[in-house]
């Protein structure tokens, strides 16, 4: 059976960061999230996120700078300060509907 899973130590003002990074164009770590599944797992782990090797996907397709600067407005709009993790808002950018449990019986 596969394994999937995600282990974050981020707090919110460093996922809001990595959303200002993941919005410049020209960013290392857009870079690095979307050169290979080896430079991804590192520039995440850099940044308190862990992540199995089998939950990234074969290539990372990130979402326009444009829709990720959207896309932080709207986080910082409708999650509470007090909400916690706001990390995952991280893996939606990066992953999608990345898969955490592995559903099959």
């Amino acid at each position: 059976m596969t394994e999937y899973w995600v282990k974050m130590d981020i707090n919110r003002q460093q996922a809001l960061k990595m959303l200002d990074e993941l919005a410049d164009a020209r960013s290392k770590l857009r870079k690095d999230l979307q050169r290979s599944r080896r430079s991804a797992q590192k520039a995440l782990a850099d940044r308190g996120i862990e992540v199995a090797e089998a939950s990234l996907p074969a290539r990372i397709r990130l979402p326009s700078p444009d829709q990720v600067a959207a896309y932080r407005m709207q986080t910082r709009a409708i999650v509470a300060k007090d909400r916690k993790p706001f990390g995952f808002a991280i893996l939606v950018v990066i992953f999608g509907a990345m898969p955490l449990v592995d559903g099959a019986n």
